[in-house]
């Protein structure tokens, strides 16, 4: 009997730290414009890490916005219908960077990194 109690723990623990990278790390974005906005996120998703890089369900076994944290595309397209004609309350700077020891940092708070790469892309 005690066996059996020690087999469904086991089994309950592994149930509840299931944690599998580009599966329970994902977060669906939805565009809530109904296809009216300027832009326009389509079938978008990420997928959530912490601070370390490891997925974020790993406490959790679900996907949490963790900062500091990192985020990946995971699938899904960006529409820019209207040009952003404003820019003085506009500032975006991208950190991109590529799961390569050859390749690395591309860009860091939107400066390029890379030598092929311009500034002017980030």
């Amino acid at each position: 009997m005690l066996f059996k109690w020690l087999l469904l723990a086991a089994f309950v623990t592994v149930a509840w730290s299931k944690c599998e990278d580009g599966v329970d790390n994902v977060i669906k974005f939805t565009d809530t414009t109904k296809g009216k906005g300027k832009i326009i996120f389509t079938d978008f998703e990420v997928t959530t890490y912490d601070e370390n890089k490891e997925p974020s369900c790993k406490k959790t076994g679900s996907p949490q916005f963790r900062l500091p944290g990192h985020f990946k595309l995971h699938k899904g397209f960006i529409t820019v219908n209207e040009a952003v004609t404003d820019e003085t309350d506009l500032e975006l700077a991208l950190n991109v960077e590529k799961d390569s020891w050859m390749i690395g940092k591309v860009c860091v708070n939107g400066k390029s990194e890379n030598s092929f790469v311009p500034d002017q892309l980030w």
